[in-house]
């Protein structure tokens, strides 16, 4: 979704939390660790933390402004993984389109935390990241949510959003019985900063960790900017993909597709396709937003004042988790994924010959619905399935739908 740099905050029990998950902190940007994958603190795990948050999936704020400028494309974020004991090391040999074989390791950390829901109820869950090393040496990590003996679904997250996000399906996902697995691309997270990406590249990325986890067969999800990302990578798998769901999807649209977005949108639309380096500036200055404890402190409780909704609340803080550890490492790669996803995508959308089932809100004026329409037009085999309520938090209040659909077509 699209937020406001003065929604782009948190408070300071989340961003301590994205410190000790994530390893790094976020005030001073410092990167994490070589070694240790996403958790770089001590090997036993992450400490306990308070964290105000819930499974939930972001909200629409194209009605509303904290009175920034700044609006960038956002999806949700979370903290939930599946109740995976003990911290192994695996090796395997793995093959990657075009790069033969390829020795991958993998490290899982696992940790615990205490986190309170919007209604003061106290849960204990844990998390579980793993990091792998692909051929060219980059790291790739993900996140497991939902059940983890379920039906395998891989996940792709919105812009800039890490895997992370995938905590706001992880109920629905459990309750579905899906395995729910939400790597960060290149740049987020834990993830190396990849030069050379492209969409295709992400297909590459995606069979070295469906070899590394011993998929055959699985499903695909993406969620807004990781859209045009999961269909890039239904192109490369072809016949190994059950359903595809795409929620808010977001690409490059035309001026007709483009009609009833909000200006912001369209600055950063323009900016990405034509001068892609100067929302460098406006990604920046959502990085510093969250630099400073008194403002998003500040912001948030604005926030909150403003939306009683305790599920909406949450959610809310669940994606500014999730932006916060999308840029840690910096801004190009968000940067990089714009002009990535907004020019013309390199791949026919006519050879995806996979179910598509595409949730989108009537009222998105990040991703109006016209291109929903127009994309479920392209695709040989899609099912558009358009809220006339919602906006660009379909996902949100659709998520057990999408789940639903999704575990029947892994059936």
């Amino acid at each position: 979704m699209f937020l406001t740099t003065g929604q782009a905050t948190a408070s300071r029990s989340v961003i301590d939390f994205v410190r000790q998950v994530g390893g790094v902190d976020v005030v001073s940007g410092r990167k994490p660790g070589r070694s240790c994958g996403v958790y770089t603190g001590p090997r036993r795990g992450f400490s306990r933390a308070s964290l105000t948050t819930s499974a939930g999936c972001g909200g629409d704020r194209s009605s509303r402004s904290c009175g920034s400028w700044l609006v960038l494309l956002l999806r949700g974020q979370g903290v939930t993984a599946p109740p995976t004991p003990g911290r192994a090391a695996a090796r395997t040999v793995a093959q990657a389109g075009g790069r033969g074989s390829s020795y991958v390791e993998g490290r899982r950390e696992v940790g615990s935390c205490e986190w309170r829901s919007g209604s003061d109820e106290r849960q204990h869950v844990r998390v579980t990241s793993t990091v792998i090393t692909l051929a060219d040496g980059r790291r790739l990590s993900w996140h497991e949510f939902g059940d983890p003996d379920g039906s395998p679904v891989v996940y792709t997250a919105g812009t800039p959003v890490s895997g992370l996000g995938g905590a706001c399906y992880d109920q629905p996902a459990r309750a579905a019985g899906l395995r729910w697995i939400c790597p960060d691309k290149p740049g987020y997270g834990a993830s190396d900063f990849h030069r050379h990406r492209s969409l295709a590249s992400w297909g590459d990325d995606l069979a070295i960790l469906v070899a590394h986890l011993r998929l055959d067969r699985f499903a695909l999800a993406g969620e807004s900017g990781g859209a045009p990302f999961t269909l890039a990578a239904a192109h490369r798998f072809a016949d190994r993909v059950n359903v595809i769901a795409l929620i808010a999807a977001g690409g490059p649209m035309g001026r007709a597709e483009r009609a009833g977005m909000m200006a912001s949108a369209r600055v950063l639309n323009w900016l990405a396709r034509n001068a892609p380096a100067l929302n460098t500036f406006r990604i920046a200055a959502m990085r510093r937003s969250l630099a400073s404890p008194q403002r998003r402190r500040r912001l948030l409780d604005r926030e909150m004042a403003a939306t009683p909704d305790a599920a909406h609340a949450d959610a809310l803080r669940i994606e500014l988790e999730a932006v916060a550890d999308a840029l840690r490492q910096g801004s190009r790669a968000a940067v990089q994924e714009l002009a990535l996803i907004k020019r013309p995508w390199t791949f026919p959308l006519s050879e995806v010959s996979t179910p598509v089932h595409l949730w989108h809100g009537a009222r998105d004026r990040n991703a109006p619905i016209a291109y929903a329409h127009q994309l479920a037009r392209q695709l040989p085999d899609a099912t558009l399935h358009v809220s006339d309520t919602l906006g660009h938090d379909v996902g949100l209040h659709r998520r057990d739908e999408v789940m639903s659909v999704l575990a029947a077509g892994m059936k």
